[in-house]
């Protein structure tokens, strides 16, 4: 957000819509031989059992409809979501990098 002043609901509304566009891996359980065309670019095309990867608000609204299965991603994994919470606990850290 630069040095934009903003009130903290806005920053969240911010950041929960540049979010929305964050690439995720998803599972499809159906078949859509040729590209889609979105305004962020081309998806697809999607194969059932197939890996694809899509913008975060696309897996969503798959998942819901039970279209696709979300796939999660590296920084979900039980070992890395222990260290940021010990990061977190501990204040002698100064800074966290999950590599």
């Amino acid at each position: 957000f630069g040095n934009t002043d903003l009130s903290s609901s806005r920053a969240l509304a911010a950041s929960t819509f540049l979010a929305g566009d964050e690439p995720l891996t998803i599972i499809p359980s159906f078949n859509l031989p040729q590209p889609m065309e979105l305004l962020s670019g081309t998806i697809g095309p999607f194969r059932a059992g197939s890996d694809a990867v899509v913008p975060l608000w696309l897996a969503t609204m798959l998942r819901r409809r039970k279209l696709a299965k979300i796939v999660p991603p590296p920084w979900m994994d039980a070992e890395v979501l222990r260290e940021v919470l010990r990061f977190e606990r501990d204040l002698r850290e100064q800074s966290f990098s999950p590599d």
